[in-house]
Formats: structure tokens, sequence, C-alpha cells
């Protein structure tokens, strides 16, 4: 999808911005891009998000990658309140953040190598705290917590599900 074709929305004029939104959208988004990366941490509603041509159908807790530049829009359930927490990020403060041992920026470019835009947190959690719990993250301020109840609490050795 060319950029050319579509509208840059949103400004970001510090490092990053966290916003919380609960709200039903009356229409529907345009597709459009921005200059920043964001993630979107979905919490309720019903939809898809669609980035870069391909259809997600969004879960609770699902985090949406959208890295910059790419073309995006949310198609949500308008019957349905639609919850989300936004990160908006610079992607100079995410490579002035980073470390040789540490890219923080890598999960933008996993959409680029063929994977999904939507992280599942179910789907990786074991791996994930397996990767916190050998220190991996730990100089970001990133610590491993116990998995989810059921087979990944099992897969990753954790008695159950955390209180909270």
């Amino acid at each position: 999808m060319q950029q050319t074709d579509y509208e840059r929305r949103g400004y970001l004029h510090e490092d990053f911005h966290l916003f919380h939104l609960s709200s039903a959208l009356a229409e529907d988004t345009a597709f459009h891009y921005h200059e920043f990366h964001k993630l979107v941490f979905f919490l309720a509603g019903r939809g898809n998000y669609i980035v870069e041509g391909r259809t997600h159908v969004l879960r609770p807790y699902d985090v949406v990658l959208v890295r910059q530049g790419a073309i995006h829009k949310a198609q949500i359930d308008p019957s349905q309140r639609y919850e989300r927490v936004i990160l908006y990020i610079s992607p100079e403060f995410l490579r002035a953040q980073s470390t040789a041992a540490s890219q923080l920026d890598a999960c933008f470019r996993l959409p680029a190598d063929g994977q999904s835009f939507v992280l599942r947190p179910e789907a990786r959690s074991a791996a994930a705290h397996a990767r916190c719990a050998r220190g991996g993250g730990a100089e970001h301020g990133l610590r491993a917590r116990p998995a989810r109840a059921g087979a990944d609490a099992a897969a990753a050795g954790h008695a159950g599900p955390r209180a909270g």
C-alpha cells in the first residue's frame, strides 16, 4: 500500500504518548498512517484491525503492532464499547534506548518478516516468561510474571493464576 494514497494522522511531539480510550465508534475509521510506531492494547469490544492489507480478528488483551508508515485501520462493531490503551512511540527514542543486547524496536520488524501484526498473550507467554526469567529484558526493567492458569502455566512451570 502506498502512503501517498492515505492520510497521515496523529502527531507525536515527545518521545512517547500513552492514552486510554473507551467509546463506541460511530463511523468506520479510514485507512491512514503515522510517522511513529503505535501499539494498541485491545481491552474490550469486537472487531478487526487491518494492517498492511492483513485483517486480524481482535480478542481482548491482543496487542496490535503498527510500525511507522504502515497503512492501517480499525473495523469495530459500533454496538460494542471499544476499549483500548494506545502507545505512540518515536522510532528514534526506541533506537536511542536500545543496546547491542536488547533492540527495543525489534517487535516492529516482526511484521516485516511475515509474522503477525497482532501479539496474543497466551500464544507467546511461555516463551516470553522463559526469556525474562533468563534475564532477557531485565536491563530495561522487564521482569518475568507468572503465566495464566492452564496449559500456559504448566508449560512455563508456574502453579496458577496471578491475583489482580
